[in-house]
């Protein structure tokens, strides 16, 4: 229930409870019955003016999600506190605006405003943070953009029935509805879990984070290819909406929290740390470390900030057809899955969870030994250096025992190993062997090892970012160099052989600086650089099953 608000003064307690009408309706005493399928009316802009004696108009912003339960999502439905969210008082339609607010934790908002005396005015709550100091999220009623260019007008709204100038109480309840084109409360939902996650983040940071666009709407899972997914280069998230006019038989996930605070921790990831995750499909099979990290990054530290140990992914509502789940995922305990070391992205993610669920509402279920705050982890992966550091959760943990004053190495030795933790991780700590990554490598120095681009594991196979498809060499050069870097390939048989080879430097393993892939038994990259830390990458070639093993040299 959200706590009772203190009246304000000079307020007149009229009715608490007005119709949402369209935000784009205009004059008369009676609203329609639901809202309107059209977008919103009136462009983001000042506010201010008006002649008239000042009014007093508060109230509380609450709207509507439909219920979890282990079925999927519905028909049941609760209301929250908007929280944080922009709200308006401003001639009917959209014209002028004479005042913007933003709610509080509550959902709670009072403005001040002058209209011209007798002005229909109405109402108007909009899906973005512009007025909150501490955030800075919009959530569209769009498909993401092509370019990072965000207009402030395609949010969602809601509108309270229109009334005369003066002071009065005017709370709104912004509705789910049934239509199958446009539910405004989805816009709504989507950015309440972004305020609670960016609330959760910047408490642990001690710092805010940089803005973040959301995208949602019904019917866009063509349009953003049938998934949800983050762009660091748009700056933004897109949140699945289900096939066109199917809301309630398809995926939707602006009701899936665990979905939501993924997705933002891979903007939190790119935002305050360092990554080089290569992204891609990924569902049980082994993968590259850094792409594991970042995945089990997302999951465990957004289950942590949802106070959560489950991680479901629902899919269409009980209000007219079965719904059902489509994913669950326990992060206290991910033994079904969890077997891949350093390449396993759920390992990742119960690591996170273990370490720091003293703290959470879930608590510690499985005795894992550990208390850790969850600041600590905030502040290890905020160390990351995208000049020299690789990220893996090698690098996590040695920065994590290195700074937190609640673990030393015995003591995650011990957790990982199941010594006191409640299982064997499968990872070395101090890092050993191939536990290390990226490989150091240094000029003169050589190294053999195999790469197989043949599909293995659970879920969908992903022969371009498997944890044996590929390796990675770190190359630190102290001093401008020309060097040789030289791959010899052995052919192991039953397969294909080809090999490739690429050359980046540390800040991006995203666009090769150097490459060499004819296809051929070896592969050759000459190249003259400045000093810095770079990567070198072995790869089995993903267009068709290779595996071979190799030399690498450099000279």
């Amino acid at each position: 229930m959200p706590a009772p608000r203190a009246p304000a003064l000079l307020v007149l307690l009229l009715s608490a409870a007005l119709l949402l009408a369209s935000c784009g309706s205009s004059g008369g005493d009676t609203a329609p019955a639901g809202p309107s399928i059209t977008t919103c009316g009136g462009a983001f802009g000042p506010c201010g003016g008006g002649t008239g004696p000042v009014i007093t108009i508060q109230g509380r912003i609450l709207y509507e999600r439909l219920l979890y339960t282990t079925s999927g999502l519905g028909p049941g439905s609760e209301t929250r506190p908007a929280r944080h969210i922009d709200v308006e008082v401003r001639s009917v339609g959209g014209g002028t605006c004479f005042g913007r607010a933003s709610t509080d934790a509550n959902g709670d908002y009072a403005l001040l405003v002058t209209p011209d005396a007798g002005t229909q005015i109405e109402v108007a709550v909009f899906s973005r943070t512009s007025v909150s100091a501490a955030h800075d999220l919009t959530v569209h009623e769009a498909d993401p953009p092509s370019f990072n260019v965000h207009s402030q007008n395609d949010v969602f709204c809601a509108a309270s029935t229109a009334f005369t100038a003066q002071s009065r109480t005017v709370d709104l309840t912004v509705p789910y509805g049934n239509d199958p084109v446009r539910r405004p409360s989805i816009g709504f939902g989507l950015i309440d879990t972004l305020v609670g996650q960016v609330d959760g983040v910047q408490a642990a940071l001690g710092r805010n984070l940089p803005a973040l666009h959301a995208y949602t709407r019904i019917g866009n899972n063509a349009s953003i290819f049938n998934t949800s997914y983050y762009s660091h280069g748009l700056q933004s998230i897109a949140i699945l909406g289900g096939a066109a006019g199917l809301p309630d038989t398809t995926d939707t996930d602006y009701f899936d929290e665990a979905i939501v605070a993924h997705e933002f921790h891979h903007f939190v990831d790119r935002s305050i740390s360092h990554s080089w995750s290569r992204g891609g499909a990924h569902g049980g099979q082994p993968l590259e470390p850094a792409f594991a990290w970042s995945e089990g990054l997302s999951t465990g530290f957004g289950q942590l900030m949802l106070g959560s140990r489950f991680y479901v992914d629902t899919s269409g509502t009980n209000s007219a057809f079965p719904a059902s789940v489509l994913f669950s995922l326990d992060v206290e305990n991910a033994l079904l899955y969890d077997n891949n070391g350093i390449g396993d992205e759920f390992t990742m993610a119960e690591i996170l969870w273990d370490l720091a669920d003293d703290s959470t509402p879930a608590g510690d279920a499985d005795a894992d030994g550990v208390n850790v705050p969850v600041a600590d982890l905030y502040a290890a992966i905020d160390t990351f250096d995208p000049a020299t550091d690789g990220p893996y959760v090698g690098l996590f943990l040695q920065r994590l025992v290195a700074a937190s004053a609640a673990i030393d190495t015995a003591g995650m030795a011990s957790f990982l190993d199941g010594s006191t933790g409640p299982e064997d991780q499968m990872i070395s700590f101090p890092p050993t062997g191939s536990d290390v990554f990226p490989t150091p490598i240094t000029v003169g120095g050589m190294h053999s090892s195999s790469v197989s681009s043949i599909p293995v594991g659970l879920g969908t196979p992903n022969p371009c970012r498997q944890l044996a498809s590929s390796h990675w060499y770190h190359l630190n050069l102290a001093a401008a160099a020309t060097v040789a870097i030289q791959l010899s390939i052995t052919p192991t048989g039953g397969s294909g052989d080809d090999l490739d080879l690429f050359l980046h430097t540390n800040q991006d393993a995203f666009t090769a600086i150097a490459e060499s892939t004819s296809g051929g038994a070896s592969e050759t990259i000459n190249i003259s650089l400045p000093a810095g830390t770079y990567i070198i990458r072995v790869e089995a070639d993903c267009g068709s099953n290779n595996a071979a093993s190799y030399t690498l040299t450099v000279n």
